[in-house]
């Protein structure tokens, strides 16, 4: 069964929209995040990253969340983070906002904006940041990070390769 996502001015597609499965493998480049796994859920309003020990700074007039990402098997770069201890990222805070989960519960989150990267494509979306440890997946990307952009296969996951591995002659 596929997914058509909700689609807002579809007559400007002049392209078929790529086909995915309902998980697939992505990247948060500005967060420092390669190859997560993210479910791809079309009966989501919003998306949801999975962060704990969430601050919000205030740093040079700017409102600043920093949070400690979700913990991946593998990373290509960590140049940029400090050896030892826990991972921290920052990114502008764009809102607070007051998220339903999937059991009815109602809580306020903080929103931030990020590039998104699956298979060859990249956009900005909105997420929210909260504790997704008892969740499968750390990133759940739901209709208006998607919507207009693909097709939900809900019988296939994971159709695309990660991003191929450099090779030791690299």
């Amino acid at each position: 069964m596929v997914t058509l996502l909700c689609m807002k001015n579809s007559a400007h597609i002049s392209q078929p929209l790529p086909q995915w499965g309902w998980n697939e493998p992505a990247s948060l480049p500005q967060l420092g995040i390669e190859n997560i796994y993210a479910k791809l859920d079309s009966g989501a309003d919003s998306s949801s990253l999975h962060a704990t020990a969430i601050m919000i700074l205030e740093i040079e007039g700017q409102t600043i969340v920093e949070f400690t990402p979700p913990l991946l098997r593998h990373q290509r770069q960590s140049q940029s983070f400090p050896v030892g201890g826990v991972r921290r990222v920052r990114a502008p805070l764009m809102s607070r906002r007051l998220v339903r989960s999937s059991n009815g519960q109602e809580e306020e989150r903080v929103l931030i904006e990020t590039e998104l990267k699956i298979a060859s494509l990249e956009w900005k979306i909105k997420v929210s940041l909260c504790d997704r440890s008892n969740l499968r997946f750390p990133l759940l990307l739901g209709r208006e990070a998607l919507g207009g952009r693909c097709l939900i296969d809900c019988s296939r996951e994971q159709t695309i390769q990660h991003a191929q591995e450099p090779s030791a002659k690299d």
